[in-house]
């Protein structure tokens, strides 16, 4: 038991193994995904609890009706992400795999022509911003009660979408310290924005600013987090250059052979996500916007514990696999699914006997109808069934088996909307976390049959 501890609070040192032997490439493997893990636990921690703090402050001073208005405005923006058609995180795996065949001439050409094309595509999109926000009809679209919130309502999108915009080019440096095994520094990175948001956010309050004032201040953070990431680039890679001697075809071909379907991949993942504002909005209204998006912040909390420990196996497992190292890939694999089921079931099923008060004694007020058992329950359910489809899913994203998962994407969107738009105004909120928890039910047997095929070769 004592030689097994050792080895393992070994893995978590700051000086590389030894790469040159296939034991050393395990153990260097394991050491970053141990940095990485563990670093993105504490951001992913962090990051959540002050998201929830945030939540009672933006309610408390903005009200249900202009918090349900921020979030819809955001998941609106969100959409603009299209736009890159899926290079940022087609580079990713462009990148591991330059990474696992040590070629970094090929792994430069990659950032080059990433950051040109998505510097012009931002360039493009600002200007249809700008000429588009005003004429949209936004007491129709967010389904708005008010000519105050109408006129807010477009002030805000075009701050937000002007920062998400401008942060296109810039966030593909989270995908370059990932894809090189370098996401502890991301993190930290990460945990120092999201404190400087709610900085921001109490002394918007403070101040008593209103909403577009509030947004922009919030916004802006993750904006300068990218711009210290680029800083900091140099010095942990410092062969890493960005020249226009590197920008070429044959890389821009590259990433769109993973990127064009992760686009397209995209658009359904969205429609899951964040499409569910606006159906909500226009079903119910925006105070059940505001009660979904506070059990929302509990479910990501949950989830994105076993997310952050599970994302850092995904580059050294693309890595190993492109270096034939079959016996690693084929154990990470189980580990990685075993770990992020585990941790899915034991954060979640406390919310079945104390979901209700956490909820009270959080935000200081009770949701605008009682969630309940079934509630509970279902948002139980879904947290354990999504983790499960989740990692599959990312797993064979990063091995560019992105072609046969755009069906089911699409095939789970259009439960989840559909069962929204029929079951939520009969059976309340507790029917979007049942919709969406039968939706995974069979990505994730798609998912293992799939994983199955791909590894075989792999004994």
């Amino acid at each position: 038991m004592q030689d097994r501890t050792f080895n393992f609070l070994e893995l978590f040192r700051f000086s590389p193994y030894d790469t040159s032997t296939e034991e050393g490439r395990s153990k260097e493997r394991y050491r970053l995904i141990g940095l990485a893990g563990s670093s993105s636990i504490l951001a992913g921690v962090m990051t959540s609890l002050l998201s929830l703090i945030s939540v009672p402050l933006s309610v408390g001073y903005l009200g249900k009706e202009q918090f349900g208005l921020w979030m819809v405005l955001n998941s609106l923006v969100v959409w603009i992400q299209l736009s890159d058609c899926g290079m940022s995180d087609g580079l990713v795996n462009a990148l591991a795999e330059a990474n696992g065949k040590r070629d970094r001439t090929a792994a430069c050409a990659y950032v080059t022509t990433s950051l040109v094309v998505l510097s012009l595509i931002s360039f493009i999109l600002l200007g249809c911003l700008f000429l588009s926000y005003r004429y949209l009809p936004w007491q129709r679209i967010l389904n708005l009660s008010s000519f105050e919130n109408t006129l807010i309502a477009g002030r805000c999108f075009v701050t937000l979408g002007f920062l998400f915009i401008l942060n296109i080019p810039l966030s593909i440096v989270t995908k370059i310290f990932s894809a090189f095994q370098l996401a502890y520094i991301t993190n930290a990175v990460q945990v120092l924005s999201s404190a400087l948001s709610l900085i921001g956010l109490v002394v918007a309050i403070h101040f008593e600013l209103n909403l577009p004032s509030l947004v922009l201040i919030v916004a802006a953070c993750p904006l300068l987090g990218n711009l210290s990431l680029w800083l900091l680039l140099r010095r942990y890679l410092p062969w890493m250059r960005i020249t226009s001697q590197l920008l070429s075809r044959t890389a821009l071909s590259r990433i769109a052979k993973s990127s064009i379907p992760l686009s397209i991949y995209q658009i359904g993942v969205l429609l899951v996500n964040h499409a569910v504002n606006i159906v909500l909005a226009q079903v119910v209204g925006l105070s059940m916007v505001a009660d979904y998006q506070i059990l929302l912040r509990l479910y990501l909390l949950v989830f994105s514990v076993g997310t952050v420990v599970a994302r850092p196996f995904y580059p050294a497992l693309r890595e190993a696999f492109e270096g034939a190292d079959h016996s690693w890939v084929s154990a990470s694999v189980r580990r990685v699914l075993i770990l992020r089921a585990g941790l899915a079931t034991l954060l979640s099923l406390p919310l079945l006997f104390i979901g209700d008060w956490l909820v009270k004694a959080w935000i200081g007020q009770a949701l605008n109808e009682a969630f309940g058992f079934f509630g509970w329950a279902s948002l139980t359910i879904l947290l354990i069934s999504s983790s499960v489809s989740s990692t599959l899913g990312e797993i064979l994203l990063v091995l560019d088996e992105i072609n046969p998962q755009i069906k089911i994407v699409f095939l789970s969107a259009a439960v989840t909307l559909g069962g929204i738009v029929y079951f939520v105004p009969t059976s309340g909120l507790a029917a979007v976390y049942a919709v969406m928890a039968v939706s995974t039910f069979y990505p994730i047997l798609w998912g293992f049959h799939r994983l199955d095929r791909k590894l075989r070769p792999l004994g």
